[in-house]
């Protein structure tokens, strides 16, 4: 199950970093949210979209139950936030 998102509570937030899970090509969904989200004036003030930090999910670690996967899929995000803390 997944949560439902509310703009007003993302934008409060300010995330550093915006995690997307997708089913289509993730260099193609990137760039579309990336460009409907700098578009939207709530968006563009957001810090991880200014600084284009908005990741792409692996579909095997994310899109469905990881599973036994989720020492992986806990790695990855860790590595993730390691990553964008660096930038």
């Amino acid at each position: 199950m997944y949560a439902q998102l509310n703009i007003e509570r993302i934008i409060e937030a300010n995330p550093q970093v915006v995690y997307l899970i997708t089913h289509g090509n993730p260099e193609d969904v990137k760039k579309g949210f990336m460009e409907e989200m700098k578009k939207n004036p709530a968006w563009n003030n957001i810090d991880a979209v200014k600084n284009n930090h908005i990741e792409i999910l692996p579909p095997h670690l994310f899109s469905t139950n990881p599973g036994t996967n989720i020492i992986d899929a806990i790695e990855y995000m860790a590595n993730s936030l390691k990553a964008t803390e660096n930038k």
